[in-house]
């Protein structure tokens, strides 16, 4: 189905479930306290740690920022806030965490990539300041409680 989806030039680039994503117990915590405080409308933010191996390892999320957008199919960050925000992590952690990708809600949906989604990660991987030419996106689908959540990864992007 995503093959049906994307042009020619995007079939070298698809989207693939993460093989291994490593989250800190903080960053799950935050993540769904998010999700639950803004239930029935999507939330998202950013999320920051570094690559080894195979492994990507998630060691913080920022969430909306202040100026957010929220709908019920859609959102939009204070993109902004969220750049102040990585930039103060990298800086902190002495210039060894980087910009992963995004994270967002799906609310009574699935976490499965939305043809916008597919769109962001497409975009991420093109724009050179992100420096993420690989970008990964956690989406949680469900409601409180409930919650289930998939980390895909834009592979062969380039």
């Amino acid at each position: 189905m995503l093959a049906a989806m994307e042009s020619p030039r995007d079939r070298a680039a698809r989207p693939v479930p993460a093989l291994k994503a490593v989250l800190a117990p903080s960053v799950r915590e935050d993540i769904l306290r998010w999700a639950d405080e803004f239930y029935p409308l999507e939330v998202g933010g950013v999320l920051i740690g570094y690559h080894y191996g195979g492994t990507v390892e998630i060691a913080h999320a920022i969430g909306p920022g202040p100026g957010a957008s929220h709908g019920r199919f859609r959102f939009e960050p204070d993109s902004e806030w969220q750049f102040e925000q990585i930039s103060l992590l990298y800086e902190v952690s002495g210039r060894r965490l980087s910009y992963l990708g995004d994270w967002h809600t799906h609310p009574r949906g699935r976490p499965a990539p939305s043809r916008r989604d597919l769109d962001t990660m497409r975009m991420i991987s093109c724009y050179p300041e992100a420096r993420c030419p690989e970008p990964i996106m956690l989406i949680l689908g469900g409601k409180p409680g409930r919650w289930s959540s998939r980390v895909y990864a834009r592979v062969g992007a380039g």
